[in-house]
């Protein structure tokens, strides 16, 4: 037979020639080698392989606040990364809108980029309307 090599091991039927590998981590290296086997042992490794999986969503992000921002009509918003980004975060989307009917939803898209120093992203939302819950 015939066994591939992850970081775990998998043996299949001498007549296989393709497996699919399931149940890998998302957006995760993967060093991967076939070797053959026989009754003597095995025989050398392939050439090795090293792939990575697919991206696929994030986790949400947690510890989210929000606070007014003195002497500023805006608000100062801190959130923590998701711990299985999944793949490379582009950017967060923020979203907010009046609780006054008479004000409009609004939608911001904020770049923002982490502090290495500071596990949170901090990220200000500013020219708010005054006096109006969001």
């Amino acid at each position: 037979g015939y066994t591939c090599s992850t970081n775990s091991r998998m043996s299949v039927a001498p007549t296989v020639t393709s497996v699919t590998l399931s149940n890998l981590r998302r957006y995760t290296e993967y060093r991967i080698t076939v070797v053959a086997r026989n009754q003597v042992g095995e025989g050398p490794e392939s050439t090795e392989r090293v792939l990575r999986t697919s991206e696929d969503l994030p986790e949400a992000a947690t510890g989210f606040e929000a606070r007014a921002v003195a002497g500023l009509s805006g608000m100062e918003v801190t959130w923590i990364p998701p711990v299985e980004a999944n793949g490379v975060i582009e950017r967060y989307e923020l979203s907010f809108d009046s609780l006054d009917p008479d004000f409009p939803i609004k939608r911001e898209t904020l770049q923002a980029t982490q502090n290495l120093d500071q596990p949170s992203i901090t990220a200000q939302v500013v020219n708010l309307r005054p006096s109006t819950n969001y």
